[in-house]
């Protein structure tokens, strides 16, 4: 092999590295919810514009990947809190609403992750419009 073969060859392994570091940059940072697999659900508009969600326990992948899904459907996100262990994963799924005009969004919610129970609890001006408390009925998305 000559050098100027050898170059070529080089260079064209360097490009084809630098295309797949590309490609994985774009699918990485496209969240799930607008990659539009096949047979889902459009996640925009599902949910009222600006409902302010918080997520709680379950497991970080599954946490992570309930916010995405409610910021796709419109939600906006307080703040996300994985459980920090396996033992404080509550058993099942927790949709807590705080006031009686959020209960229709706890039950979009509720369709939207395909499970869980609703719960209303008073709380004084409590910061989000709802809570998920994620359960060990929740799996991976």
């Amino acid at each position: 092999m000559t050098a100027k073969a050898a170059r070529a060859q080089g260079a064209l392994a360097i490009a084809g590295l630098v295309v797949a570091v590309i490609a994985t940059v774009v699918l990485v940072a496209t969240p799930v919810s607008s990659r539009g697999a096949q047979g889902s659900i459009p996640m925009a508009g599902i949910l009222r514009t600006g409902i302010r969600v918080d997520v709680e326990g379950g497991d970080p992948f599954v946490a992570y990947g309930v916010a995405d899904r409610l910021t796709g459907a419109g939600a906006s996100l307080g703040a996300v809190r994985p459980a920090m262990d396996r033992n404080s994963v509550e058993p099942s799924t927790m949709i807590v609403y705080y006031d009686r005009e959020q209960q229709s969004s706890a039950e979009q919610v509720k369709d939207l992750l395909g499970g869980g129970r609703l719960l209303r609890r008073h709380a004084f001006e409590p910061g989000v419009d709802l809570t998920i408390v994620l359960g060990k009925d929740l799996s991976r998305l």
